[in-house]
C-alpha cells in the first residue's frame, strides 16, 4: 500500500512540475524557444491580441514584438518573417544611383529579477542618410529621418517585479559607406584640350575704321578664319579710348565655344588722336589734318618751359630740332615749309593769318586770336642750350623739317596779327605741331 501511495505521490509531483513549467513559458514575452522572437499571450479579445515578430515599413524590418494596431500606426505590415534579412533592407535603388546601407540594430534588453516582460519596447530610426553620388558633379544629399517613435507594449499577464526592465534600445544608424558620398571626378587632361590663341600687332585705330592689320587667330596652331565673332564687331571700333579691348570667340570647329582676348588698342575719333596715353584734338583745315594742340610727348632733347611740368600741361613740350624730327606719332610728321605756307595762305597770308590761327585765350598783351579754323595756336616760348627760357605767353615758335647747315626753319606767331617764317639754331627748344601724312 505504501508503495502504491509513493507511486501516486510521484506521479502527482510530476504533473504539478509540468504545469508550473507550462505556466512560466506562457508568461515569457519572447523567450521559451519561440522562433524569431514571436510571443503569444491571451489578451483583451478585441483582435489585438496576436503578437508579430516584425513590422515591415517599406523595405525595412523593425524588430518586434508588435500587435496589429501597433504596426498599423506605423503604416506598416505585421509579419513573423523578415524578407529583407533582419533589419537591413536590400538595395533597390540601383537605377537612381541612390544607395542606402543600414546595419542591423543592436538591441539589448537587460533582464529583470523576475520573469516579467519588458515594460516598453522603443524603436528609433534616426538620421538615416541617403547620399546620391555623381561622377560628374558634387553629390547631393537627402536625409530621411524617422524620429524617435516609441511604442510601449505592456503585457497584461506580466507580473510586477521589484526592478523594472529597461526598454530595448534599437537604433538604426547609417553605415559609413552610405554616409559618405562617392568621390568620382572627371578631369579633362590639358593635353587633350584645344588651344585657342590670338596675335594682334596693331596698337592704334580710328572710330569707324576696321583695325588693320587684323589679329591672327589659331586653334591648336592652325589658322582660323571662319566662325569668328569679334569685339568690337567686325573689328570696327565704335568709341574712342586709350585701351579698347579686342576679343574673339569661335563658333565652329575644334575650338567652338572658346574665347580669347587679343589685346587692346588706342582708338581715336576722326577729330581726336591718342598718342602715348594722351589725347590730342585734331582739325581738318583745307586738305590738311593738323594737331590742334602742341605736342606733349617727352623724348631725349625735350623739356618743359622753365623745367616746370605745369607749363607742359598748358603749352606742350619744347624740343630741339633733332628731337622734333622723331617725336610725331606713326602716320604723322613734322611739317615741311610748304605745309606751313599752305596753312598761312589759306588763313589770309602772313599779315593776317596769325590772328585767325591763334587761340582765343592764353596770349599776353591782348594778343589773343579769333581761332577761325580751330588751330588754337598757343605761345609756348622758347628754350636755349644754356638752360634758359624766354617769351612764354608772348611768342609761339613751331619747327619745320627744313634745315640749313646749323640752323633750321620755324613758323612763328606773335601778339600781333601776322605769322612769320624764321630760322634758329638747331639746339634751341621750340614747340611742335604734327601733320597727318
Amino acid at each position: 500500500m505504501n508503495k502504491i501511495v509513493s507511486k501516486f505521490a510521484l506521479v502527482a509531483g510530476l504533473v504539478l512540475a509540468m504545469a508550473f513549467i507550462f505556466s512560466c513559458s506562457s508568461d515569457d514575452g519572447g523567450g521559451g524557444g519561440t522562433q524569431s522572437g514571436v510571443s503569444s499571450s491571451s489578451d483583451d479579445g478585441e483582435g489585438n491580441s496576436q503578437n508579430y515578430s516584425y513590422c515591415l515599413i517599406g523595405e525595412m524590418c523593425l524588430d518586434g514584438p508588435f500587435t496589429l494596431n501597433d504596426c498599423n500606426s506605423l503604416r506598416g505590415l505585421p509579419s513573423n518573417n523578415c524578407p529583407y534579412g533582419g533589419v537591413e533592407p536590400s538595395s533597390s535603388s540601383s537605377e537612381s544611383g541612390i544607395s542606402s546601407s543600414v546595419p542591423p540594430s543592436s538591441s539589448s534588453i537587460e533582464p529583470s529579477s523576475s520573469s516579467a516582460e519588458p515594460s516598453s519596447s522603443s524603436i528609433v530610426l534616426s538620421s538615416s542618410s541617403v547620399m546620391q553620388s555623381s561622377s560628374s558633379a558634387e553629390p547631393s544629399s537627402s536625409s530621411v529621418v524617422l524620429s524617435s517613435s516609441s511604442f510601449m507594449q505592456s503585457s497584461s499577464s506580466a507580473h510586477p517585479s521589484s526592478s523594472s526592465v529597461p526598454p530595448s534600445s534599437s537604433s538604426v544608424e547609417p553605415s559609413s559607406s552610405s554616409a559618405e558620398s562617392s568621390s568620382s571626378s572627371v578631369v579633362l587632361s590639358s593635353s587633350s584640350a584645344p588651344t585657342l590663341a590670338c596675335t594682334m600687332t596693331a596698337t592704334t585705330g580710328m572710330v569707324g575704321v576696321a583695325i588693320s592689320p587684323a589679329p591672327a587667330v589659331t586653334c591648336n596652331g592652325s589658322t582660323v578664319t571662319a566662325g569668328l565673332m569679334w569685339t568690337p564687331a567686325d573689328l570696327i571700333p565704335t568709341a574712342e579710348g586709350s585701351a579698347v579691348p579686342v576679343n574673339v570667340s569661335v563658333s565652329s570647329g575644334v575650338c567652338s565655344g572658346m574665347a580669347f582676348r587679343c589685346g587692346s588698342i588706342a582708338v581715336s575719333s576722326p577729330l581726336t588722336l591718342i598718342y602715348e596715353g594722351q589725347s590730342y584734338k585734331t582739325i581738318e583745315i583745307g586738305t590738311q589734318m593738323w594737331m590742334a594742340e602742341n605736342l606733349n610727348y617727352a623724348v631725349p632733347g625735350s623739356k618743359c618751359y622753365d623745367n616746370n611740368p605745369d607749363n607742359c600741361d598748358i603749352y606742350g613740350i619744347l624740343y630741339n630740332w633733332s628731337a622734333a624730327n622723331g617725336a610725331c606719332p606713326e602716320g604723322w610728321h613734322l611739317p615741311k615749309k610748304e605745309d606751313w605756307q599752305a596753312l598761312v595762305d589759306l588763313a589770309g597770308g602772313e599779315d593776317a593769318a596769325g590772328k585767325k590761327l591763334k587761340a582765343k585765350s592764353g596770349w599776353n598783351n591782348n594778343g589773343n586770336g579769333t581761332d577761325d579754323y580751330g588751330f588754337s595756336a598757343l605761345p609756348g616760348g622758347s628754350g636755349y642750350s644754356d638752360g634758359s627760357f624766354d617769351n612764354v605767353g608772348n611768342f609761339g615758335y613751331w619747327w619745320s623739317d627744313q634745315d640749313g647747315d646749323s640752323d633750321a626753319y620755324y613758323q612763328s606767331m606773335y601778339h600781333g596779327e601776322d605769322a612769320r617764317w624764321g630760322s634758329s639754331p638747331k639746339s634751341d627748344l621750340l614747340s611742335v605741331r604734327c601733320l597727318k601724312d
